[in-house]
């Protein structure tokens, strides 16, 4: 009677083991890709996000240069001296239509 006890504890055990290295196999080989997947898209959306504010910045400059290039006659003065379309020794007549 122990003896039969034992063995179905035996075979008890012995088929929990089978389940758990199923188990475990089962991760390894089908939800462990899918995590470093995650982890790589991950990072491909921190990037992304950073590349984006980046842009949102660069517009920000450009909307703002803009506004200024056509309300603010100094800047345009600035901008052609800062890229030696005016010398030094120049005179400017500037133009503004109201």
């Amino acid at each position: 009677m122990q003896l039969q006890r034992h063995r179905k504890l035996v075979s008890n055990l012995f088929l929990c083991g089978v389940i758990a290295t199923i188990v475990t196999s089962a991760w390894v080989f089908c939800l462990e890709p899918n995590l470093k997947q995650r982890e790589m898209l991950e990072e491909q959306r921190r990037d992304l996000l950073q590349k984006i504010g980046e842009k949102k910045k660069a517009t920000d400059t450009l909307r703002t240069n803009q506004f200024r290039f056509e309300n603010e006659p100094a800047f345009v003065e600035y901008i052609a001296r800062l890229n030696f379309r005016i010398k030094k020794d120049e005179f400017i007549f500037i133009s503004v239509n109201d």
